[in-house]
């Protein structure tokens, strides 16, 4: 009966189970995306505050890695599933899936009517993300503006989504500053935040042209300090981890000249007689292909443009930059300081200025910032070594305390970042870390008592009930032998 009785024991601690946090201290983790933030821009002329903040953390010098291809939509998607696009099926900003015979456009660029809605639809989005993990062990999260990160998932009720819809200035992103502590003082324990610059101020002023790179960072780092200050006028800078990274990173068109605009050497219409992805081209039949890479493969030639046509299937196999439905078989990649585009908006070279990305991962000017700092993170440690993004998913598993499904990252590649783990001596010269496990064992306690009395008054209240009729008998039995035999 007792072993009955302390079932509910076992199991009330698991339905009152939430995200046990690698250490106690740290309440929440903000995971931040400031898109295209080259990772050696980063300094105390163009950023100060992001760079003193960084200072203070963990900042890996030579920045992290990202995906195949280098483009926003599927590397901000490898950043909160850990997985190469070739396992999570966003392999562009823009591709058609052959099988489906749907055209994939979150941003609309080929400004095809109604492919935004298209890519909306969550079969498009099969991977766990970040935030769903997290849902999973009873956390609670809160998403702004990250790419396709309102419908990666679906919506519901531990998660709040916050679309994105512009690219902002100054006053906006303080806004969405608000909306980030807000979900903190909500009791939220994961918030991932995305804001589309510096990336377009890149592609339509480039770094160096009237100083409007400078003057975007500018306002970033504003932002930045004003979020900082926030947590700290509200008493959560010491309790919240910052992981502070983007999608990749840019780099100079040298001119117009040594742009490939590939609709002007391939037969056709987009969306017609062929389709695209970002950088490849599907066609139809084997022989259109074979055309369709003679043809680019002649115009590379005859401009001198450093770009490299090749077969999609001959793409380094360590990119992982792969699949049967979602690319097409001739692609096209251009070396830094060079584009290729489906069509291209420019037709002044004199007015032209441009940055860009969408270049092998593995060139430097591809990699983008990674700085962490908290309570979970060492303090001022610079890191050489190069991590990829999707390293990001297990590290904030880790932190988080949250179980994560299996995916392509390496936690050994940025685990140098963490604190090394608390020892006994500082457990116990930590006033607010003792108060917290007195608490817990309290709150457990108050559990526990009422159902153990409980299970000593049944188990006593059954044993007097079985032992009655056993001393009546007794008695009876007593009194039958002593009595004379007539």
């Amino acid at each position: 009966m007792i072993r009955v009785l302390l079932l509910p024991l076992l199991i009330l601690p698991s339905t009152l189970s939430a995200p046990s946090p690698l250490f106690e201290k740290a309440k929440a983790l903000v995971l931040i995306s400031f898109d295209g933030f080259r990772f050696d821009t980063l300094n105390s002329t163009i950023a100060p505050n992001i760079t003193s903040w960084a200072a203070e953390g963990v900042l890996f010098k030579n920045g992290v890695q990202p995906q195949a291809s280098t483009v926003t939509a599927p590397n901000h998607y490898s950043i909160v599933t850990g997985l190469y696009e070739d396992a999570h099926g966003i392999v562009g900003n823009i591709f058609f899936d052959a099988e489906r015979r749907k055209f994939y456009d979150i941003y609309n660029l080929s400004s095809i009517p109604g492919t935004i809605e298209e890519s909306l639809n969550p079969y498009w989005y099969t991977s766990e993300t970040i935030w769903q993990s997290n849902r999973k062990a009873g956390g609670h999260s809160a998403v702004v503006h990250w790419p396709i990160g309102d419908v990666a998932s679906g919506n519901d009720n531990e998660t709040s989504f916050h679309a994105w819809r512009e690219h902002g200035n100054l006053s906006k992103w303080q806004d969405e500053v608000e909306v980030v502590i807000d979900s903190l003082l909500e009791g939220k324990n994961l918030v991932a935040w995305y804001i589309s610059e510096p990336d377009h101020t890149l592609h339509t002023q480039g770094f160096y042209h009237d100083g409007h790179f400078r003057r975007v960072m500018a306002d970033l780092d504003v932002t930045f300090g004003y979020f900082l200050n926030r947590l700290k006028t509200l008493e959560l800078y010491n309790t919240t981890d910052i992981i502070f990274t983007a999608d990749h990173g840019h780099a100079e068109i040298r001119s117009l000249d040594v742009v490939l605009c590939m609709d002007e050497y391939i037969k056709g219409q987009i969306g017609v007689d062929y389709q695209v992805s970002d950088y490849t081209v599907l066609a139809y039949t084997e022989q259109q292909a074979i055309e369709v890479f003679e043809s680019l493969t002649k115009a590379v030639a005859e401009k001198q443009i450093p770009a490299k046509v090749m077969w999609t299937k001959d793409v380094p196999a360590e990119w992982h930059f792969s699949h049967p439905s979602r690319l097409g078989q001739v692609m096209v990649l251009p070396e830094i300081g060079t584009d290729a585009r489906f069509k291209c908006p420019w037709k002044d070279p004199a007015t032209f200025h441009s940055s860009t990305h969408g270049h092998a991962p593995e060139k430097k000017e591809m990699r983008a910032v990674l700085a962490m700092r908290g309570p979970s993170f060492a303090e001022k440690r610079e890191i050489d070594s190069i991590p990829q993004n999707i390293d990001i998913f297990p590290l904030m598993g880790k932190i988080l305390g949250v179980p994560i499904p299996a995916n392509n990252g390496t936690l050994e590649r940025v685990e140098l970042a963490l604190r090394s783990p608390p020892s006994t001596e500082d457990t116990v010269e930590d006033p607010q870390l003792m108060n917290s496990n007195i608490a817990r064992i309290f709150n457990i306690l108050l559990i526990l008592m009422p159902i153990a009395v409980l299970s000593i008054i049944l188990y006593y209240i059954i044993m007097r009930v079985r032992r009655g009729p056993n001393k009546q008998l007794a008695a009876d039995l007593t009194n039958e032998a002593t009595e004379p035999m007539l």
